[in-house]
């Protein structure tokens, strides 16, 4: 049996054709909201109203009392390049007679192929589309794999992704794991802000991040990405492991360190840390109000400790204006107002501790779930409710 569903006005799927851009597989989803909802456009009017026609078959479709369709057995919706199929599916209507919410069941299965052949995937325990109110949702253990946005394709897990065009928003919630071009990105929350375009601004991971790369690890409570520029921030209790650039073998492979605050900048390629900072580099372990990490294809290559900064090594102490340390050959420069102490070893031992353990990798702060930050899970309220505001976020 094939139904065709007419609707009025809505909004229009727009690729943003950059790395984060298709976080969190909403722009794709917003390419489905579309077979459901109300177009901007059409070449068909009803009542004056311009409408666009959706193709849906099913082996059974139900009308009840309290004005829902449902469809079952072999459900397949078709709208241009999109492909919903499932076996149970509802259309509600509002108190005035409107399409108000389209219920997918059983894990739906969505697709949207592109004129050469490349295809958006995305699959869900259920989805819902609430045409009214501008927003949809993928629930339980959501899964996307997007092809047609980015360079490189993105993989998007989460418990329940939400796009709502009214607060140009993009949120998924509960055990967040996003895979792009050999970087994993674990968060209990992130949400995706746009502009009034429709374009990507910043993509913030919240809850305690864990951010994987081959050169790199990035913890911290908050974590922001900034699309355009690519630059990055960490917040509140960072704790980084980065390898240097030595190659001698008794260089030590890696550098952790630890600070309120840390800053990528992706054009100078280096990093800024500031707020009690931490380093443990080896038997180096330095300490300063803020540092600069000078990066040489994704490593260490120099760091800048600067306002006053202490490093401490085989029992003794330097504290210096500026601190150069230089990962090939490993040394380090203690410049303007240079005081120099020798420790004990009791002394040593006194010294403030060091920034993560150079055995592995540091531990989240709140505990760890097998490396990774622990998550809430869904959020438990009705699909019906728009997920709570952060206002951390705002």
């Amino acid at each position: 049996m094939v139904m065709f569903v007419k609707f009025g006005s809505f909004l229009q799927w727009r690729p943003l054709g950059r790395l984060l851009a298709g976080l969190l597989a909403a722009f794709f989803l917003m390419g489905l909201a579309m077979g459901l909802a109300r177009a901007q456009s059409s070449p068909a009017t009803a009542n004056g109203v311009a409408v666009r026609q959706v193709n849906i078959s099913a082996d059974k479709q139900s009308f009840d009392e309290e004005g829902r369709t449902h469809f079952s057995g072999n459900v397949d919706v078709r709208y241009k390049k999109i492909k919903i199929t499932t076996n149970l599916a509802t259309l509600e209507m509002n108190a005035v007679g409107e399409a108000d919410v389209a219920t997918f069941f059983n894990r739906p299965h969505a697709i949207r192929t592109e004129d050469n052949g490349m295809e958006d995937l995305v699959d869900g325990d259920v989805m819902k589309i609430f045409i009214n109110e501008n927003r949809f949702t993928a629930e339980g253990d959501s899964i996307s794999h997007i092809t047609t946005v980015a360079q490189n394709p993105v993989t998007i897990q989460a418990d329940l992704q939400e796009f709502d065009n009214e607060e140009k928003t993009v949120r998924a919630n509960g055990s967040v794991a996003v895979d792009y071009a050999e970087t994993k990105i674990f968060s209990p929350k992130a949400i995706l802000w746009m502009d009034e375009a429709g374009k990507a601004k910043r993509v913030v991971f919240t809850g305690g991040s864990r951010a994987e790369k081959e050169q790199s690890v990035i913890l911290s409570e908050k974590l922001t990405i900034m699309v355009e520029s690519g630059n990055l921030l960490a917040e509140k209790n960072v704790k980084t492991n980065v390898k240097t650039e030595g190659k001698d073998a008794s260089t030590p492979p890696r550098v952790y360190i630890d600070s309120d605050f840390q800053q990528y900048d992706k054009a100078s390629d280096t990093m800024l840390a500031s707020g009690n900072v931490k380093i443990l580099y080896g038997d180096y372990k330095a300490f300063g109000p803020k540092a600069t990490f000078r990066m040489k294809n994704g490593q260490v290559d120099k760091i800048f400790i600067a306002g006053r900064g202490t490093i401490i090594t085989n029992g003794r102490q330097v504290t210096a204006d500026k601190i150069v340390i230089t990962t090939t050959p490993r040394h380090f420069d203690a410049l303007g107002n240079v005081k120099s102490k020798f420790l004990t070893k009791k002394s040593v031992e006194e010294s403030a501790s060091a920034p993560a353990s150079p055995s592995g990798k540091p531990a989240l702060a709140g505990g760890s779930n097998g490396g990774k930050p622990k998550t809430t899970g869904t959020t438990g309220e009705s699909p019906k409710k728009k997920l709570p505001k952060d206002d951390y976020l705002d």
